[in-house]
């Protein structure tokens, strides 16, 4: 549980979800120190939320970002405006944190990229995350959550087997390190995330193209950002499999068309990538075309 004027460390903090949870985070007035790997994305982070983040540029799997994270005295690098040249300042800068909790939340979450990657994927989605778990007994933190996804249920390809080790591994660290709760969070696509269907889709009908089905039967567990994150923040320890009613894309698609297109709308059936499920959980309840409008 999250508590006012406490300090909590969120990885993959330019991420969709991420943002949504530090939002939620300064809304309950607590203090947030984010993790971005892209030194320019921490940037636009900083800026996003007019400073009241903390944000730290850094690669989970180097050391020197956890010796950020601890705190010291650095030699901060200070770049002048753009129009002017010259080598960048340096000025030393102390810091001292104390986390009471971590948000896991980076990741490699491209299927395609991961099958491609399997080596990057391991990297980003299971050996960053022992360096992430190890950080939670060092810093003496409450708590420890981390996101998963129904693709680490009978995993078929790289990303749900990475986040299958991921949620082994959150499990080992909970009886290692008993004065920590270790939790997961396993949930579906997020509606509307940069780059998910429905926003390929919407590009698409905008474009005037052809909407790409992968596999009409295929089912997927959508879920809004909101309810993953309020289901972050109330921790509980152990594996949280958040339950919604499966969608069939096909009837997804229709609902889309029935909702935003017209007869007009093309689409073509283009068979699901290496290592995507064609059952996202279990897919025994599904949601009616009805019930896919109103979530669209």
């Amino acid at each position: 549980m999250i508590k006012r004027n406490k300090r909590y460390l969120v990885t993959g903090g330019y991420g969709f979800l991420a943002k949504k949870l530090i939002s939620k985070l300064l809304e309950a007035e607590c203090k947030v120190t984010a993790v971005c790997r892209n030194t320019y994305k921490a940037e636009e982070l900083f800026s996003l939320f007019e400073g009241k983040v903390e944000v730290v540029a850094g690669d989970l799997l180097a050391k020197e970002t956890y010796d950020k994270l601890e705190g010291g005295t650095f030699e901060v690098p200070v770049y002048p405006p753009p129009h002017l040249e010259g080598d960048p300042k340096v000025s030393t800068t102390n810091v001292s944190r104390e986390f009471a909790g971590v948000f896991h939340l980076a990741a490699i979450a491209n299927v395609g990229l991961c099958e491609d990657s399997p080596l990057e994927c391991v990297k980003s989605n299971v050996i960053a995350s022992i360096n992430v778990l190890d950080y939670s007994v060092k810093a003496d933190v409450d708590f420890c959550v981390g996101a998963s996804t129904f693709a680490a249920d009978k995993a078929t390809g790289s990303y749900g087997a990475s986040k299958l080790l991921m949620e082994k591994l959150f499990s080992e660290f909970s009886g290692r390190n008993p004065n920590c709760t270790y939790s997961i969070v396993r949930f579906g696509p997020l509606l509307y995330s940069p780059g998910s269907v429905l926003c390929k889709w919407k590009d698409a009908l905008e474009e005037d193209e052809e909407i790409l089905l992968t596999a009409p039967d295929a089912t997927r567990k959508f879920i809004s950002p909101d309810d993953v994150v309020n289901n972050m923040v109330n921790v509980e320890p152990g594996l949280k499999e958040l339950s919604v009613q499966s969608t069939r894309l096909q009837d997804l698609l229709d609902a889309f068309v029935k909702k935003y297109g017209d007869k007009d709308t093309k689409f073509k059936v283009t068979g699901l990538k290496e290592g995507e499920q064609l059952e996202s959980g279990d897919s025994s309840d599904l949601k009616t075309i009805d019930d896919i409008m109103e979530m669209i």
